[in-house]
């Protein structure tokens, strides 16, 4: 009975789900580019119109103006897709990471050609992309939170 125990396990780490699909990337890259499309058509927008480019980001990010003597003030549904694109962004790019990530390392391992661990690789680079800018865009989060 080991023996076959033994059989299930080397199946199960030899990746029996086998290569992601081209759709199954692009709905990868797709969920990360449209996160990031929320968060700048949301947070960013608004960070716009209010003319906080002006300020250090140091200083937005520390609440050190107050969103409420802001001129524009975000409506109920944009402050909520705000907030839905604060947490899906970094989200979304996070597991497009860990996804392809492994399939770029599945590629290595069962010794792929370069042009079919392309479009996994350019996913990682996409979501790699994506998180940099959530890290260097979070004092906009936390004003936008404010």
């Amino acid at each position: 009975m080991s023996v076959h125990h033994d059989a299930v396990s080397a199946d199960l780490v030899e990746g029996p789900l086998g290569p992601l699909r081209p759709r199954q990337l692009l709905l990868l890259a797709g969920a990360v580019v449209g996160c990031a499309v929320l968060f700048a058509a949301t947070v960013g927008h608004g960070y716009l119109v209010n003319g906080l480019q002006h300020v250090p980001l140091d200083q937005v990010g520390s609440g050190a103006y107050d969103p409420k003597d802001l001129p524009a003030p975000p409506s109920l549904a944009s402050q909520a897709l705000g907030y839905l694109a604060i947490v899906t962004a970094p989200l979304a790019g996070f597991v497009a990471l860990l996804v392809s990530g492994a399939d770029v390392v599945q590629s290595v391992h069962d010794h792929r050609s370069p042009r079919q661990t392309a479009p996994a690789a350019a996913v990682v680079a996409l979501s790699a992309v994506m998180l940099v800018g959530c890290v260097v865009l979070s004092p906009l989060a936390t004003w936008w939170l404010d």
